[in-house]
């Protein structure tokens, strides 16, 4: 036999597909059931095609041809993502056209997946750089922006000075650029945007209805960041010149008014502020005259309605303040009067005139206020510090104000250096730096708290600010223990007992107390007071009830005196506080008990006698810690020793409010509208998905069909003018202008079809926005008219199974679902998921476990390995050494393992029987079930692992000429070249691969026999061996006749679970 010739066969078949049209489809059938597979496209870049395509492209092959062996009508396109900056490097670099090596690399590409024999129509592929395809991404853009789906604003963004562009999120590594590594900076700069944030909530709920891996799935809400709390507003005072005479100096100078000017009118300077207002008071009988002067001289500048019969104020405003008006209430004349007392202090204190004016309704409007987003209004009673954003406005308005300007704007220009990924990452270490000189009121007590800013807040989700609450929040403890800042519980975690003696009784009466619980350690072992209670059996840390005269300080020391007789304690750790509820045994009463709970040392062993009354209560016992933990009845005493143990940490559950004022008590989820409401605050949901910016300063991409009339408003480009071409007189040289702007056909083609004055949009488009809608023009890619008919529309989507890489989870996969979402709102599609089922081809690794890439030299071309070991070997050896989804060590030893399983298929034909094999049919019936099964689970490497079973066995054995024409048929999808090769030499009619799958028998296909896992009580203590569908009765029969079991089986047996052909657990 002739030795198997992988390059003869593999070019011979690749000749006849094409030549024969062998992957072409009818589009318009839909007798057949129709089966929409997509790869993720290429980027066609100069390197061509790396094993991890070589992955994805395989598995999705396999599939498709299984799936039309199988009766499916399949859709397996491809094409390329061929706009994108790698291109315009290249053009930058040689002077080459970007059109050019486009095609150059997409003809490598072509040529590449056809020695692969993957199964595209090559006629059928789409490529986003052409114009025919970009016609209708511009289309599509010009129906967004007539439903309101995009507009143009400035924005921050990252900006690469070296590259002179635009860079997305992803091309930011560690503040720097991927490509050329210098450092990124945050930039302002007009772009077009999606609203991707109209659909937040309906890209979260969609996942509902598409299988997703689960990780994929949430890292795409966590990333939509779906947030449900309140907008409170903190009051920031004292943020204008302390010096309550520069308004005034400000009215008499500036705006050339004097006081004379003001007292000729009848009008008296009542107080200028410090918060940079003059206010005036003067006659109702001069108000026209004092509008004159005002409206002569004075802007900007408003009067508020009549305060009594014959007065009014006016309010001069200050250079330096943000707010535009104030409108007065009819308590003005007297909170003036007020204020002014008030501000004669030289520095007023907390409790004085900022306090005080936070608190007056009618002065809110003259400071400024910080808007918090929080998840948490529950527990605001406990915010002792604000956060804001580097890039909040606030941070520059208190510029002045702020005494470590230094160190404010050092920080600020480190964060504008850093992606959001980068700054919100778990792992991070948070940092931050305080505004030294300015603070904010909590609007819950009053109190000043320190404003901090800090990169973990965005200033684009929420409100670019945040309240933080250390005793409640993670992030909130470990800032808050880095800076000094208090750490104040509001929320006490509430415990109900369930356990007897004390179990909680629902429905009787509750006895509301204030109590303490004390651990008590010995003073010089490491042992701690137990309470053995007499009447009952409970066993207890130190407890007692606070009296109303007394502190929960001067209670638990009283407590330890009374109830032990040790003289001299100490409070060394005040551990919060914990809500209680069970039954009072000796009391007959239910009980909810407010505990503070405190660690105490006792200093020596100094005691007195104790009274009758405590002697007959309970007995004082010494323990360890972890006799305590068994002996202790109350879960809140449990709760005490945990607290101890774990030292200082936040608690973030759910309880009752404390230190909260009129809300303590209040559960705290009830509480959160109710205390929002009190500050007055609005419940909010918000999102930290960011509108898409899709302008790019760069050539190679999309031209943005958008044209600006003489006044500089933009207009759409009408339908017969697309596809708004891209013009070619370009000089790519990246200057940080577009390169657009240097077109001047592009300027000329503008004003002959507009007129003059018109000018073109210079940006193009991000390239994502061409790989968000293609797997809709696959369907019908030649079509001029429209971007696919509706009846191939309604065919063939949505896509069916959709497989590629998980680093696309943030971009790509979201903007294509929006894209979906928005066409469905607009009337576009009727359906609203663009892929139903998602799956990810794991990372091909280097033999060391490294990834690769050009810089490491450990790249591996598929163009060599096909050349060495055939297509059919790299086809199979990628899907045999890892599931689809896990990372590939690359080891050629593994392939060469593959090439000799194929030479022994080549071989087997020669070696075939005329009678067949009981084993090997009850085999081959297996392997068609076995192989089927696995495909549709995308396991390809068991399926492979199977069929090298099946070969090695019927070496040995035997098997006929017509078990072997089966075996190829299974065989075929995996190793497409040599199964036709094979089943033409075997006299096979016509293509291997237009033949149906194999059926089964579904008698021969069972197993005869099947191993049978025992458990005895929950454990596996082996296994038995007995006719497959055997019952109950018979495996248990051969369970308790198996010697190695006798040792576990002692007894009969209470009951019996029994999964047939699974396992049997006996409980004994």
């Amino acid at each position: 036999m002739q030795k198997y010739d992988h390059q003869k066969v593999e070019k011979k078949w690749q000749k006849t597909w094409d030549e024969t049209g062998a992957n072409k489809i009818d589009k318009d059938d839909t007798a057949k059931p129709k089966f929409y597979l997509l790869d993720m496209y290429p980027y066609p870049s100069g390197d061509g095609l790396h094993m991890g395509h070589t992955e994805a492209y395989t598995a999705n092959d396999i599939f498709s041809r299984y799936k039309k062996a199988t009766g499916f009508n399949v859709l397996h396109p491809t094409g390329f993502d061929s706009f994108g900056l790698p291109a315009e490097n290249y053009a930058v670099k040689t002077g080459v056209h970007p059109k050019e090596t486009t095609k150059t690399n997409s003809e490598n590409f072509t040529r590449q997946l056809k020695s692969l024999g993957i199964d595209y129509d090559y006629d059928e592929m789409v490529t986003t750089s052409e114009p025919n395809y970009y016609k209708w991404t511009q289309w599509l853009f010009i129906q967004f922006f007539k439903n309101d789906l995009v507009y143009k604003k400035t924005d921050t963004v990252n900006w690469c000075d070296s590259c002179k562009t635009v860079l997305a999120n992803e091309q930011v590594e560690g503040g720097a650029c991927e490509r050329c590594k210098k450092d990124v900076m945050q930039k302002p700069i007009p772009s077009w945007f999606f609203k991707i944030t109209d659909f937040a909530q309906d890209l979260i709920d969609g996942h509902e209805k598409i299988d997703w891996p689960e990780h994929t799935r949430k890292n795409q809400i966590n990333w939509i960041g779906k947030s449900e709390g309140a907008e409170i507003e903190f009051v920031v005072p004292r943020v204008v010149n302390d010096d309550p005479n520069e308004a005034r100096s400000f009215i008499m100078g500036e705006k050339n008014i004097s006081e004379k000017d003001i007292n000729a009118v009848g009008g008296e300077i009542v107080e200028a502020t410090k918060n940079g207002f003059l206010c005036v008071r003067f006659p109702k009988s001069s108000a026209k005259a004092f509008e004159e002067l005002i409206v002569e001289k004075m802007e900007p500048g408003f009067w508020n309605e009549y305060l009594t019969d014959d007065e009014v104020v006016f309010i001069f405003k200050h250079k330096d303040s943000s707010v535009e008006r104030l409108v007065l209430s009819e308590e003005t004349d007297a909170a003036i009067v007020e204020l002014g007392n008030k501000f004669n202090d030289d520095e007023p204190t907390d409790e004085s005139a900022w306090a005080w004016l936070a608190n007056n309704s009618w002065y809110a409007p003259i400071v400024p206020k910080v808007r918090v987003f929080t998840t948490r209004p529950d527990t605001l009673f406990g915010a002792t510090y604000m956060v804001l954003s580097p890039e909040h406005e606030l941070v520059g308005k208190l510029s002045e104000k702020i005494e470590n300007k230094a160190d404010v704007d050092k920080y600020v220009a480190a964060a504008a250096k850093k992606t959001d990924l980068e700054r919100t990452v778990e792992t991070k270490e948070k940092t931050g730096v305080e505004l030294k000189g300015v603070k904010a009121i909590n609007p819950a007590n009053n109190e000043e708290v320190p404003i901090f800013i800090a990169d973990y807040v965005l200033a684009h989700y929420g409100t670019g600010a945040i309240m933080a609450v250390p005793a409640h929040d993670e992030r909130d403890w470990d800032f808050a223990k880095q800076f000094g800042i208090e750490i104040r519980q509001v929320i006490a975690p509430r415990l109900i007992q369930t356990t007897e003696p004390g179990a909680f009784r629902e429905g009787e009466p509750m006895v509301f107390r204030n109590g303490v619980i004390a651990l008590v350690k010995h003073w010089s072992e490491d042992k701690y007071i137990a309470l053995k209670w007499k009447e009952v059996e409970w066993g207890t840390l130190l407890t007692g009830g606070i009296e109303d005269d007394e502190t929960p300080e001067q209670t638990v020391l009283k407590e330890v005196r009374e109830e032990t007789g040790f003289m001299n304690a100490k409070i060394t750790r005040d551990m919060g506080v914990v809500d209680g509820m069970f039954y009072h045994v000796p009391k007959k009463e239910n009980r909810t008990v407010h505990g503070h709970m405190f660690y105490i040392e006792l200093q020596d062993d100094a005691q007195e006698q104790i009274s009758d009354e405590e002697e007959a209560r309970h007995s004082v016992e010494w323990l360890t810690l972890d006799e305590l933990k068994s002996f202790l009845t109350a879960p809140t005493h449990h709760h005490a020793v945990e607290v101890f143990e774990k030292g200082d940490s936040p608690y973030v559950s759910d309880g009752n409010l404390v230190n909260s004022d009129k809300f303590n008590d209040l559960d705290n989820l009830e509480a959160k509208e109710m205390i929002t409401k009190a500050v007055g605050g609005e419940m909010k949901t918000t999102y930290k998905l960011r509108d898409w910016s899709i302008s790019r300063q760069r050539y190679w991409g999309a031209p943005i069909p958008i044209v600006y009339d003489p006044e500089g408003n933009p207009h759409v480009v009408p339908d017969e003018h697309l596809p708004w071409l891209l013009p070619e007189d370009v000089d790519f040289m990246p200057t940080g202008e577009a390169p657009l702007a240097q077109s001047k056909e592009l300027k000329e083609r503008t004003e002959k079809i507009f007129g003059e004055g018109w000018t073109p949009e210079v940006d193009t488009m991000d390239t994502f926005v061409c790989s968000s809608w293609y797997y809709l023009r696959y369907p019908d890619p030649h079509n001029d008219e429209e971007f696919c008919r509706e009846s191939r529309l309604k065919h063939w989507l949505p896509v069916d199974l959709y497989v590629g890489g998980a680093e696309h989870t943030y971009l790509h996969l979201m903007y294509a679902r929006f894209f979906t979402k928005a066409m469905q709102k607009i009337g576009l599609l009727d359906f609203d998921e663009p892929f139903l089922k998602m799956r990810h081809q794991g990372m091909v690794l280097d033999a060391e476990g490294v990834k690769m890439s050009k810089s490491k030299g450990n790249i591996v071309n598929p163009d060599d390995m096909v050349e060495r070991f055939g297509a059919d070997s790299v086809r199979m050896y990628m899907m045999f050494a890892a599931p689809l989804a896990d990372e590939i060590l690359w080891n050629e030893n593994g392939i060469v393992g593959v090439v000799r399983f194929l030479e022994r298929v080549w071989r087997l034909q020669g070696n075939t029987v005329d009678e067949k094999s009981p084993d090997a049919e009850r085999s081959l019936h297996k392997l068609i079930r076995k192989v089927g099964g696995d495909i549709e689970e995308l396991k390809f490497n068991t399926a492979i692992a199977a069929m090298m079973s099946f070969v090695n066995e019927v070496e040995k054995s035997s098997i006929t000429k017509e078990q072997y024409a089966t075996f190829v048929r299974i065989l075929a999808p995996f190793a497409p070249h040599i199964a036709e090769e094979l089943w033409e030499a075997g006299g096979g009619e016509g293509s291997v691969h237009t033949h149906p799958w194999p059926k089964f028998d579904e008698s021969l296909a069972k197993d005869e026999e099947v191993t049978i896992a025992v458990q005895v009580n929950g454990k596996v203590r082996g296994s038995v061996v007995v006719a497959n569908d055997s019952d109950e009765a018979t495996v248990l029969e051969v369970v308790q006749g198996e010697d190695k079991l006798s040792r576990w089986l002692e007894g009969e047996p209470k009951k019996v679970i029994f999964v047939p052909n699974r396992l049997i657990n006996l409980v004994l």
